[in-house]
Order: structure tokens, then C-alpha cells, then sequence
């Protein structure tokens, strides 16, 4: 038996189960027919079993199965609430909504996070973020709450932060002069730092397999790899000293959610190490982290790749979990271009993905 929930513990849905074990979760993303991950959810008691059942399903399918811990909104939906979250804060400190959305493209994203709360559904969004706010003592935008109310639930509803028409979302007039310097940092940090304490707490415990995830299952930006690729690129320490500049700069009567997670980096989660957990456990080369990076395969993200796979001699088998190709350009939408050779020049490499091995 499974359930398609997109945030709730297992261990909250079985109760009344006879046969608690067997109860899996196999959670899709929307659209469906374009995403191709699907998490599997477990217990620390699920048998074997109900899992081979469940990864035989989704492979047969065609999708990539991520296996996941239970634990409230699993690993996507995880790293999106905060991502979410703080595009909510930039709205209320009047930043454009296009603007947002823009700052996210720029980064790479294939929609910005304003669109993609409309896409995914404002009462999807609340729903989650009320499931996690009971782990994270954050809170909900009223903004948000008011609009699911007000039955303004985004794409599905015909209005959201944005007006729907014809299946495409009316932009207001961008005003850059309304950004702030760290919109991209503020957003793509809050992931980083969430992706790094769903590894700390053992939601995913392959760093591979988390970074893929969450490719494939957000869009997020694939020619940087993942969040943790992309903090280890970066610089874990530079990631670090730039969170606490990013705490230090809010107010300090802020309630925010993503705010508070930024301000206490999780050190809560692990408190005895005594400093910037999980981003601590993070090595920039062989040591005592979580990674030691071996080389680098280059994994084909649009079917034309196909060819450039198999002359570098690897396999997609050889990716735990994900052996099948994806159906599509991973995290595009239908209606939008797949980039050129010259955009994927300039954005380093925007049709393969550096995994860690």
C-alpha cells in the first residue's frame, strides 16, 4: 500500500494499518508526465519487500526512484519551503514578483520560485508549509494564507501571485531598481543550507543521490550539479561566511521561517559539534566530511546526449537508482526552449551534470 503524500510522515498515516511494514510512500511531482523523480518513502521498519515493489514500479514507468527517509516534506519539498519561503519575504519587502523570478533564471532555475508556488498550487504550498512549520517553528506568510482563502490558488484557479491565461502566467512589468543585492544568495542558499541538513539528519544519506534528487525533481539548475556540488564549487567555507552575513543583516525581531533557519544554520541539529553544522561537516577535499570527490561523469540530461554517453564509456546504470533516462529535457517546461549551444557555453555546461563519485 502507498501513498502519495507530498509532505506528511508515514509513521502518521499507518496507524491504523495491520500491516504497518508495507506501507510505503511513492510520491510524484507536477507535472507528472515531464518530472521524473519519484521519491520512496520509508520507515525505519518498511520491509524490503514493499521497497523493491515500489522502485520495480516507478523504474517500470520510466521515472527515477530517490529513496527517502520519512520524515516531514522528504527531501524536495524540504529544500523548496525555504526557497519558497524567502521569495515570500522578498514580496513583502516589495520586491517585483518578476523580479524574483528573474533572479532565479538567472541562477539557472527554469522558473522562478513565484511561478512555481503558482504551478505546484498556493494550498499545496500552505499545506506543506504548515506540515514542516511544525518542525521548523516557522511561519506561514499571512499573504499566502489569505490568498487560499480567498480562493486564489495560482495556476489551477486562473489567479495566484500571478494572472493565468491560456495556461501561462501574466508577468507584470519587471523593476530591477526594486532588487536587492543578495536576492540570489537569500534564494539559493536557503536550498543549499536545507539540502546540507536533510544529508546531516540521514533523510538521503549519498550526497550523489541527493544532489540528483533534487535536479530532478526541482529543475534546479543542472549545470551546477546539485546544491552540494554547487556549496562545494562555491567554497564550503565561502558558503558559511556568506549565511552569517545573510543572519547578521536580518532584523532581530524576524519571525520568518527560512530566516530563522538561516540564522541558526541547524546547529541545533547538531549541537554537540559545537559550530556551523551541517555546513561543517562539508570537506573541501579527502577528510573527515561526508564527500571525497573522486572524478567526474558526465550524465546526458536531453535525449541528443545520448551519443556523448556512450563514448565516454559510462553507463546511467551506473547511477544508483537512476537507470533509465529521463523522458524529456529535465526541469523545462513544454512550452519552453531547450538552450542553444551558445547559452550552454555561457552557462558552463547547461546539458551535462558533475556528480561526485
Amino acid at each position: 500500500l502507498a501513498t502519495n503524500t507530498s509532505s506528511i510522515r508515514l509513521e502518521d498515516l499507518r496507524t491504523g494499518l495491520r500491516d504497518p511494514q508495507r506501507f510505503i510512500g511513492v510520491h510524484f511531482f507536477n507535472p507528472v508526465a515531464l518530472m521524473p523523480l519519484v521519491e520512496i518513502i520509508r520507515c525505519e521498519d518498511t520491509e524490503q519487500e514493499a521497497l523493491d515493489h515500489g522502485f520495480a514500479f516507478v523504474k517500470a514507468i520510466g521515472k527515477f526512484p530517490l529513496e527517502c527517509k520519512s520524515s516531514p516534506g522528504f527531501v524536495v519539498n524540504r529544500i523548496l519551503a525555504p526557497y519558497t519561503s524567502e521569495a515570500m519575504q522578498l514580496v513583502q519587502e516589495g520586491v517585483g514578483l518578476a523580479d524574483i523570478d528573474e533572479a532565479a533564471m538567472a541562477f539557472g532555475m527554469p522558473v522562478g520560485p513565484v511561478e512555481l508556488v503558482d504551478n505546484v498550487g498556493l494550498d499545496v504550498v500552505l499545506h506543506v508549509a504548515e506540515v514542516l512549520g511544525a518542525e521548523t517553528e516557522g511561519s506561514v506568510a499571512e499573504q499566502l494564507r489569505g490568498m487560499v482563502d480567498a480562493g486564489k490558488l495560482g495556476r489551477k484557479s486562473g489567479q495566484g501571485f500571478y494572472e493565468w491565461v491560456d495556461g501561462k502566467a501574466v508577468k507584470p512589468p519587471r523593476n530591477p531598481s526594486t532588487m536587492p543585492a543578495d536576492i540570489e544568495d537569500r534564494l539559493v542558499l536557503a536550498m543549499v543550507n536545507e539540502a546540507v541538513s536533510c544529508l546531516s539528519d540521514g533523510v538521503v544519506t549519498d550526497p550523489d543521490l541527493l544532489d540528483a534528487g533534487v535536479i530532478f525533481g526541482t529543475g534546479f539548475a543542472p549545470f551546477r550539479g546539485g546544491p552540494i556540488n554547487y556549496a562545494r564549487e562555491r567554497g564550503v567555507a565561502e558558503v558559511r561566511d556568506r549565511l552569517e552575513q545573510l543572519a547578521a543583516a536580518l532584523p532581530p525581531d524576524s519571525d520568518d521561517g527560512i530566516s530563522e533557519s538561516v540564522i541558526q544554520l541547524h546547529v541545533d541539529r547538531c549541537a554537540e559539534k559545537r559550530n556551523l553544522a551541517p555546513l561543517a561537516g562539508l570537506a573541501d577535499e579527502k577528510g573527515d566530511g561526508h564527500f571525497v570527490v573522486v572524478t567526474e561523469v558526465v550524465v546526458p540530461v536531453f535525449h541528443h546526449q545520448e551519443r556523448q554517453l556512450a563514448e565516454s564509456g559510462s553507463r546511467l546504470e551506473d547511477l544508483e537508482g537512476f537507470g533509465r533516462q529521463p523522458p524529456g529535457p529535465v526541469g523545462w517546461d513544454h512550452d519552453m526552449t531547450v538552450p542553444d549551444e551558445a547559452s550552454r557555453t555561457t552557462q558552463g555546461s547547461a546539458t551535462v551534470l558533475p556528480w561526485i563519485r
